[in-house]
């Protein structure tokens, strides 16, 4: 299965464009999906890299429920039981606040304009980190 279509590169925001909308104001663009499991990647942001893979921004409902990034080469590259991949789920539309869950709902929505950064700020920090391999998971989410 193809898992970035130009319908997905097309509609999907670039990365930290969403940063100042409460949940409830940002598409769900894809869901990437273990059809062996219980993991599942909303991808609300993102943008191509300069080695052409796409680095995506959204929800990543696993183990332990957070907000992360992820390179479309990672979700590639898994293979669950029977050679199984990472599927992408065809029809799927939500808001990202219906994919979180009230409790992680309200806790975003108060953190969206916390830090005390500029967006210039913002966006220095966040490309030192992504040219050092960096990647925001959970708490990590005070950059944005």
């Amino acid at each position: 299965m193809q898992l970035m279509t130009k319908e997905i590169e097309r509609r999907l925001p670039p990365l930290l464009s969403t940063q100042n909308l409460k949940s409830e104001q940002i598409d769900v663009v894809a869901k990437f999906f273990t059809p062996w499991g219980d993991w599942s990647w909303y991808a609300t942001e993102g943008e191509r890299q300069s080695d052409g893979d796409w680095m995506f921004f959204g929800w990543v409902d696993g183990d332990y429920p957070e907000l992360g990034q992820w390179l479309l080469s990672q979700l590639q590259e898994v293979v669950g039981p029977m050679g199984l991949k990472i599927e992408r789920d065809r029809g799927f539309k939500a808001k990202l606040s219906e994919v979180m869950g009230e409790d992680k709902k309200s806790w975003f929505d108060s953190h969206v304009e916390v830090i005390g950064l500029d967006a210039k700020e913002k966006k220095l920090l966040k490309e030192a980190m992504l040219l050092h391999g960096k990647q925001r998971y959970g708490s990590g989410f005070d950059l944005d």
